[in-house]
Parts: structure tokens; C-alpha cells; sequence
């Protein structure tokens, strides 16, 4: 081992000193070229009325482009695409205007194109897909896509920046417009934007990529899951007035008690005119409780704040996420409309208090999952429908939390987990565990990665720090620990004041505001609480759930539900990422690691499929267990009263009045007495005992059983 690591170090002290010679993808100190600055995600409209009435649309199609009232148009679709093994093997010249692609292939954007018949998607857990030597990737076998796509500018943009906005693309890739560099970007999992306006021409423009399936950032993306390549998510092409908003930051909590709500907001502005105005709205639901507006007095009036307090605020949770809708709009020195944009929030107050995570001054048990991007057809891509779809099953099945594993998700699942109310951990793209973990293996502890370490930790916030269902920042997975992870941890707690960070990677001995180890036996749950660390531990992954799993998931509930400390964790996962697709005999199957692409394919099996539910969201027999032991109204049989029960309600903020308790005697599989009735006032956390009008029942020697239900009743809504 020793010898290994030696000359691991001095291999890697060697290489220092000639990462300035390579190539972008070869150098971790180099993952941009051109790259506009991440910010908040938004989406300007022309005008207030336009904004507002794409907000009012269903979640399932809010999120479509609406190129007739707002300056934006997709490039998703058809593309022209060839595949080559290798960079040497790729045309160096196919960007330049009047190459013929007329042999090439055509691929569909967003989508992997080792899923549409291009090489082979490759599943490993812990390993890396090619022998590691960082920050170099293989030469011989390193395929390359390049993609062409004609577009025309739409009218009416004459005079706007035009940007160019790949929201994910695997895993490094170079963009040139009209055959002129446009940039180079890396982060496989969050959006770059380019400003591509002097590159513009009248007619028809021509846009090529070039896409690398390996990079040096691949080993920063090591995670258990399928590797695949190329344009994942969407493509936009988006104009904007050269005066307008950059970015906006807001902080929305609850003061005075958790009784009133507090919004502090900045609005960065780009290029502003003396004469021009910016208005500020907030709504809740359809009436406007707020109204500001500020005239810009010179260009250098680059910053508007507000902060304001809202009484007898309604408080957003995961129980109930009551929102609110910002509303930014500009308006030009005539008063004229130029752009607006909706943003939805709730207020609530993340805090560490007492050895607890509290949310609202409450210590929230978090009842979570780990959850993946997965489609059984497309793999990485899915549809906002899908997420949609997730979050209902998560909160049918008791589910509270997701952890967003081990990458930043697509923009719409932020304000989907707001809206429909779960807790989120959203986790910076970081994962080297093919590294593996000693100090002197891990890149956490090499300076020339830093950078990256920081830019993925960096503009994850930037991007996602608006979103009020974000109640934890994780600087990445399975790393090792090393000095970039408290780099990372005293930026985030700067930049970011209002959450809790946590890393599992370096134990009780990490920067990290939360203990948050994964597969910890029971007996460690009860060590920490009686070791008397100041922080909580809310495990990150347990509960694998495999197979025919999850069998003792009750023991570690009745040690949560015990000591506060205990808040709960993360199940390992929440989908089977595996595929279907038919066999050699034309069966129907779900395709797991080695079963796609070609013989030999390296891989790690049917550890991929570990889900609470199927690939195609088909609930697994143990996902009811789950329900079960995380059910929020727990009944207990008091000694020789059947008719008397104690209730204990353990919602974090919903009394129980409102619910109907329905209870009926069944013997031999027939119901002899039924009845319903509500609930008595029962506070969170508190308990109960209610009387049952049963009557007396025969002494037959037959066995009676007694079956309670509950739900909200139709008073509650």
C-alpha cells in the first residue's frame, strides 16, 4: 500500500507542474471557457400579465416553453450526430460552416446516446469505468460525440443578448456557433449558459457540439449509477434586453416566534438605465400583500434590496407547504413592459439548536429517500410528469424527505418539492470514491483540485438557493475527507448563514453541521446519543433496500421515535435503476449492469436495483412496511380495555383535528361491528386515549379483530 501511494504522489506531483499544457478536459484546474457566471434559476416573461399566466398552469405543463410570451425557444429535438472512439478519430474541422454532414446519424436531444444505439451504457458502484490516473482519461478508448443543429434567431430579438443554455451535458464538451468558439464547460449536472450574440448571423445559424464521455471531471462524478454520455437534459436558446435582471438572492423566515415572515431580497441587475424601473410584487395566491418599485438613478444603480415583514405569515413545511409568488418585473424610461418573472417560495426557518435540526423551532423527523434521476427508457432524462409522479408516491408512502443523490437535479423537481412539500438535501456533484478514501489517495487533499471542488460546490448554490424546500447542503459523497471539504464548508456557511451543511465522508471528525453516516448499525444510533455529540444524526443512506429488505426497519424507528437526537435518515433508494427492454427470446425484462451494450461491458450486476419502487414506479412489497412503521398516527392497545386505544400523533405541525378515525370488528373475514368518528384535538407529538363504542362481544372461542383507519376528512379541506 505504501509503495502505491508513493508513487501515486509523486505521479501526481510530476503532473502538476504540466496541467497547464493539456487539453481543457485533462485539467481540473480548467472547467470553463466563456461560460456566463451561474445564477438563481428564472425564466423572464415579456410582461407581468405573461409570467403570471404560465404560473397559473397545471405543474405538469408549467414548466413548457411559451415562445409567444416569452423570449425563449427549445433546441430540444432531432440532431445530426456521429459517433467516433476517440478523439483522434472525430473530424477537427466537422464545426466549421459548410462541413457535410449528410452520412451522419441522427440522435434525439436531451438523451444519452449510449441509449440510442451509440457504444453502451455502463453501470459501476464504487469503481471508476476506466483505469483511474488523474487527471487523465483514456486516450485510445474515450469516445466522442459531435452534434449539429441549424437554428434561426426568431424576429424581434434584434438588439437582445442571445444565450445559449445546455442545462446538462456528459461529461465535458466544447460549443462553437457559425463555426466560431462559443465555450467549454464541465459539471455534468448543472447548466451552462453562453453568450453567443456576436456570433449571431441573419437566416440560419449552425451550432455544433463536441462531447466527451470522459473528462477529468469524470472523477468527480464516480457515483453508483449508470454511466452514460452526451446532451441529458434540455437546450435553450433565450434573449434578453441589455438591461435587465442578472440574478436575485432572497432569504424568506419566520420571526417573532415562528409567527411572522420575513423576506430579505437583492436583485442584481445587468447594464441598468438611468430612467428605468424594477417592481418587486409578492402574491399570495391572487392578491398582491406587497409593492415596491425603485427608478434607477445611473448604470452604476446596480443593486435593489428590500426586506420586509410579514404578519401572521403562513408558514411553509413539508405537512403543509403553503407558498408564495415573487413577482420581478423592468420597465424601460417610458414605463413600457421589458421583463417578468415569477418565483415560488414559502417562509420557514432552518436552525441547529439543542443537538437538533429544527425547522420552524420544531425537530422535524426526517422520513426520507434517496432518490436518482431514472427513466427505464431514457435513463438520466425524465420528464417533469415523472417528477411529478415521485412526489406523489412519497407522500402517499409517508415520505417526507428526498436527498438529492449525489448530483443537483433538474430545475423543475426545486420547485415541485416546494410546492407539494417534501425536505430536501440538495448534494454537490462530487463523488471520487473510485479514489477511494486514505488521506493521501483522496483528491480532496490535491491542490489542483480545488477548483473543481469549489465550482461544483459554488454554483449549486448560486443556482439553488432560492428554493425554500432546500433545508440542507451536501458538499458531495463518498470522497474520502480532505482540506477542499472544509474549504467548501467555511464558504457554504458564509455565502449561506440560513442552512445546516453536511458530509458523511470524514465521521465525527468532519466539518459537518450534522452526523450523517450511512449503514450505521443500530447499536451506533444508541452510542451517539449516549456519547453526547452536539450535533444530530440523520443518516444519509440505510436501509438498503434490495431484494426483499427493510426487515428491521422498525428497530431503528423505535430508537428514533425515542431520542430526539435520533431524526430520522435517508433509505437507500427510492428507484430501481434498471431498464426494459426484451431479451434474446423476446421477453420482457428489466435490464440491470451487464445486460446493456455489448458482452463483456464492465460492470457491478444487479446492484443497481435497490429501490423502494420498480423502474417504471410499480410500489415493491417492502415500500408498505416502509408506510407502515412511518405512519404519522400510531395506535396502542391500553391493558384489558379493547374498546380504549392511545393515539400519539407524530406530525411535526398537523393537530389531528380534521381527521375521521374509521374502526370496525371483523371475525372469519366478516365485519360484525364498524363505525367512524373524529379525532380529538391531538398536538404534534402528543398522545390520547379514546373510548371505541364497541359492544360487547360474544365468548364464542372465535378470534375478533379490531382494525383501525384513518384519514383527513373532507371538513380538514
Amino acid at each position: 500500500m505504501k509503495t502505491k501511494l508513493y508513487t501515486f504522489l509523486l505521479s501526481s506531483l510530476l503532473c502538476t507542474d504540466a496541467l497547464a499544457d493539456n487539453e481543457p478536459w485533462q485539467n481540473p484546474q480548467v472547467n470553463e471557457m466563456n461560460r456566463e457566471p451561474m445564477h438563481a434559476h428564472f425564466t423572464p416573461f415579456t410582461n407581468e400579465a405573461n409570467a403570471l399566466k404560465q404560473r397559473a398552469l397545471p405543474a405538469d405543463v408549467r414548466f413548457d416553453v411559451n415562445p409567444a410570451t416569452e423570449r425563449r425557444i427549445t433546441l430540444d429535438g432531432t440532431w445530426k450526430f456521429l459517433f467516433s472512439k476517440n478523439n483522434d478519430l472525430c473530424p477537427k474541422d466537422f464545426h466549421k460552416p459548410g462541413f457535410s454532414t449528410r452520412k451522419w446519424s441522427k440522435i434525439e436531444v436531451p438523451g444519452s446516446w449510449e441509449l440510442q444505439g451509440f457504444d453502451a451504457p455502463i453501470y459501476t458502484d464504487t469503481r471508476y469505468p476506466f483505469p483511474p490516473n488523474p487527471p487523465y482519461v483514456p486516450a485510445d478508448y474515450n469516445p466522442v460525440g459531435a452534434y449539429i443543429r441549424e437554428f434561426t434567431v426568431p424576429a424581434g430579438w434584434e438588439g437582445m443578448d442571445v444565450f445559449l443554455d445546455f442545462e446538462g451535458v456528459e461529461s465535458a464538451y466544447y460549443v462553437w456557433v457559425n463555426g466560431e468558439l462559443a465555450g467549454y464547460a464541465e459539471d455534468s449536472r448543472l447548466p451552462s449558459h453562453f453568450n453567443i450574440t456576436k456570433l449571431l448571423k441573419k437566416g440560419n445559424n449552425r451550432l455544433a457540439v463536441k462531447v466527451f464521455r470522459y473528462s477529468d471531471g469524470s472523477y468527480l462524478e464516480g457515483q453508483d449509477y449508470w454511466k452514460y454520455s452526451g446532451i441529458e437534459r434540455s437546450v435553450y436558446l433565450y434573449a434578453r434586453p441589455q438591461s435587465r435582471v442578472k440574478d436575485f438572492r432572497m432569504t424568506a423566515e419566520l420571526i417573532n416566534n415562528y409567527k411572522d415572515g420575513e423576506l430579505k431580497l437583492d436583485v442584481f441587475l445587468h447594464q441598468p438605465k438611468a430612467g428605468e424601473t424594477v417592481e418587486v410584487k409578492v402574491m399570495d395566491r391572487d392578491k398582491v400583500i406587497y409593492d415596491r418599485k425603485k427608478s434607477i438613478t445611473s448604470a452604476t444603480d446596480t443593486l435593489f434590496t428590500q426586506q420586509q415583514v410579514f404578519t401572521n405569515a403562513r408558514a411553509w413545511n413539508a405537512e403543509t407547504p403553503n407558498t408564495y409568488t415573487l413577482v420581478v418585473s423592468t420597465f424601460d424610461a417610458q414605463g413600457k413592459p421589458q421583463e417578468s418573472f415569477t418565483h415560488l417560495f414559502g417562509f420557514r426557518t432552518v436552525e441547529m439548536m439543542n443537538g437538533m435540526q429544527m425547522i420552524n423551532g420544531q425537530a422535524v423527523l426526517f422520513k426520507g429517500v434517496n432518490r436518482h434521476e431514472h427513466d427505464p427508457h431514457k435513463g438520466r432524462t425524465i420528464t417533469v410528469g415523472s417528477m411529478i409522479h415521485d412526489i406523489q408516491l412519497m407522500k402517499q408512502f409517508n415520505l417526507n424527505g428526498v436527498r438529492n443523490c449525489h448530483y443537483p437535479n433538474n430545475y423543475a423537481w426545486y420547485e415541485l418539492c416546494t410546492e407539494f412539500g417534501l425536505y430536501m438535501v440538495d448534494e454537490a456533484n462530487i463523488e471520487s470514491h473510485g479514489m477511494m478514501f486514505h488521506k493521501d489517495e483522496t483528491l480532496a487533499n490535491y491542490p489542483d483540485w480545488e477548483v473543481p471542488f469549489m465550482q461544483r460546490m459554488s454554483r449549486m448554490i448560486a443556482r439553488d438557493r432560492n428554493y425554500s424546500a432546500i433545508v440542507t447542503w451536501s458538499m458531495g459523497n463518498e470522497s474520502g475527507y480532505g482540506k477542499h471539504f472544509e474549504t467548501l464548508y467555511d464558504y457554504t456557511k458564509k455565502i449561506d448563514p440560513t442552512r445546516p451543511v453536511q458530509y458523511e465522508g470524514g465521521g465525527y471528525n468532519s466539518k459537518s453541521d450534522i452526523y450523517c453516516p450511512m449503514y450505521a448499525r443500530i447499536w451506533r444510533l444508541r452510542q451517539h446519543v449516549n456519547q453526547r455529540d452536539a450535533r444530530p444524526m440523520i443518516l444519509c443512506e440505510y436501509a438498503h433496500a434490495m431484494g426483499n429488505s427493510v426487515g428491521n426497519f422498525q428497530d431503528y424507528w423505535d430508537l428514533i421515535y425515542k431520542y430526539d437526537q435520533l431524526q430520522g435518515g435517508f433509505i437507500w433508494d427510492w428507484v430501481d435503476q434498471t431498464f426494459a427492454i426484451k431479451d434474446e427470446n423476446q421477453r420482457d425484462i428489466w435490464a440491470f449492469g451487464g445486460d446493456m451494450g455489448f458482452v463483456g461491458v464492465v460492470n457491478d450486476s444487479n446492484f443497481c436495483a435497490n429501490g423502494l419502487v420498480a423502474a417504471d414506479r410499480t410500489p415493491h412489497p417492502h415500500i408498505y412496511e416502509v408506510k407502515k412503521v412511518l405512519q404519522y398516527i400510531h395506535f396502542e392497545p391500553l391493558a384489558f380495555t379493547p374498546n380504549k386505544i392511545k393515539v400519539t400523533n407524530w406530525h411535526d405541525f398537523i393537530g389531528l383535528e380534521g381527521y375521521t378515525l374509521r374502526w370496525a370488528v371483523e371475525c372469519d373475514g366478516k365485519t360484525v361491528q364498524n363505525g367512524e368518528m373524529d379525532f380529538p384535538k391531538i398536538a404534534p407529538k402528543n398522545s390520547a386515549n379514546i373510548e371505541l363504542p364497541l359492544k360487547a362481544l360474544p365468548a364464542d372461542g372465535k378470534e375478533y379483530f379490531l382494525t383501525l383507519r384513518h384519514s383527513p376528512s373532507t371538513k380538514r379541506h
